[in-house]
């Protein structure tokens, strides 16, 4: 997209109107490759509700710690793995 953009500068410049042709086709070729890369999704339909089980296990367990994160500076995880090793000596 940036392609076209540059080349219809440089068309502008040289006052040609028919250099402006490949960036202007560029640039559209661009916007649809843009637009249609944010609708259309990667996923099957399988694996879009098998995402969607995913995501809202992420969010129960997000409700159930509170939020907080894992492997965080002072969370459970740090300290458990932390207390452990040096506790058994």
């Amino acid at each position: 997209m940036f392609v076209g953009i540059g080349l219809a500068v440089a068309a502008a410049l040289i006052g040609n109107p028919w250099a402006a042709a490949p960036a202007a086709s560029l640039f559209l070729l661009g916007l649809v490759g843009t637009i249609a890369g944010r609708v259309l999704s990667p996923l099957t339909d399988e694996g879009a509700a098998v995402a969607g089980g995913w995501k809202r296990f992420a969010d129960h367990l997000k409700e159930v710690s509170g939020g907080s994160v894992a492997g965080a500076a002072g969370g459970a995880g740090a300290g458990a793995a932390g207390g452990g090793a040096s506790g058994a000596g």
